[in-house]
């Protein structure tokens, strides 16, 4: 026989062992119900697998957006934490539900929150690059030769300088800023 049940969703179900008669219940809060005779049996011996595709389906991690091998890795991961709760719980006397468990796992997993550095500024970090806004009379920038490319006998022009320096000098992206104040 086949029928469907509505309680919270639409549940479909096939029974060969029970006729598809509606019986009075009454759950843990001594309230009365009727349901189908099948979904009534299916209740009371619900367990192993059903209990835990109903444990891991209220916290639903996976995503259509993940591959199918993350998602089986992250299924696996909810069964082993249902799995945890279930051996804690049956040898501890402080029982913990699901959600605790999970963060108690997540806070094993991550790590340690530390306290954020406090970066002192160096007398290099206080200098930098600023660029040459002026422009010549036919519309070219006005450039300056690099220092430390001058002295070691290349000829590079640049349009950066170090305004935190009082002679401004003209000065590389590359590296040139940080050679120039290490020497000084």
């Amino acid at each position: 026989m086949i029928g469907k049940w509505r309680n919270k969703q639409m549940v479909t179900y096939i029974s060969t062992q029970y006729d598809n008669e509606m019986v009075q219940t009454t759950n843990r809060r001594n309230q009365k119900r009727t349901l189908p005779k099948p979904i009534m049996y299916y209740n009371s011996h619900m367990k192993g697998t059903d209990r835990l595709d109903q444990m891991v389906s209220y916290y639903p991690c996976e995503r259509k957006t993940l591959r199918w091998q993350k998602n089986i890795f992250v299924h696996f991961l909810q069964v082993v934490i249902v799995n945890s709760l279930y051996l804690y719980n049956m040898y501890n006397s402080d029982r913990l539900s699901l959600y605790d468990i999970r963060v108690c796992v997540l806070e094993d997993l991550l790590p340690p929150k530390e306290a954020p550095l406090l970066i002192t500024p160096t007398r290099n970090s206080m200098h930098s690059l600023s660029k040459l806004m002026k422009r010549k009379g036919n519309g070219k920038s006005v450039t300056r030769r690099c220092r430390i490319c001058y002295q070691e006998g290349k000829c590079k022009e640049t349009v950066y300088y170090c305004a935190v320096c009082p002679d401004e000098p003209g000065l590389c992206e590359l590296g040139c800023c940080d050679k120039y104040h290490e020497d000084k």
